[in-house]
């Protein structure tokens, strides 16, 4: 991922999307997105975890990965994927946590690290619980037909944005060995 000034990034990506501006981000938090995600339309999707109190928005600064094209507000920590009719896969890390199952040193961290800053008075403009965190803060990404273009695009943002195991990037996620020929696929079949 990178992290450049707003201006340069919406210069960018101006002709591709239809770029909000700087103070709209606050609400937008990651652009393109869903604001009210139909589980019924759209039975494929990715979801990623924003850390509300990690702002790029404070310094003029937008986070973007390319191919897909999304910009971040805030600083994404975790990835996944998840399909309809499994229940609400994107809040399952929430309920883990908060039933002291989780086994992910790092992402049992960052829970941590947000939960301590939601209890703080120092934050008023942040979610105070889980709840509002997960109404808020979890956006999802979709476009997907099929499993198989679900499981490469993942792997995909996940490359792309980096994980804390390999040390290049925000992500807790524990993949870090990715499938190249999936990466490949994608960009062909996506962004040929």
């Amino acid at each position: 991922m990178i992290i450049e000034k707003y201006s340069k990034v919406k210069s960018k990506f101006q002709n591709k999307l239809n770029v909000p501006e700087l103070f709209m981000f606050n609400s937008y938090k990651m652009y393109p997105r869903e604001l009210k995600y139909n589980y019924l339309k759209h039975r494929y999707y990715i979801y990623i975890y924003l850390d509300p109190f990690n702002s790029y928005l404070d310094h003029d600064m937008l986070g973007y990965i390319d191919k897909p094209d999304i910009l971040f507000g805030f600083e994404p920590w975790y990835v996944g994927k998840g399909t309809t009719g499994h229940g609400y896969r994107l809040n399952q890390h929430i309920k883990k946590y908060l039933s002291k199952q989780e086994t992910n040193k790092l992402k049992l961290e960052k829970f941590k690290e947000i939960e301590k800053k939601m209890q703080s008075n120092k934050y008023p403009d942040k979610p105070k619980n889980w709840k509002e965190y997960q109404n808020n803060w979890i956006m999802v990404y979709h476009n997907f037909s099929t499993e198989r273009e679900l499981m490469d695009m993942e792997q995909l943002i996940i490359n792309k944005i980096g994980t804390k195991y390999n040390n290049k990037g925000t992500l807790v996620n524990k993949i870090t060995n990715y499938n190249q020929e999936a990466i490949k696929r994608i960009e062909d079949e996506f962004y040929a």
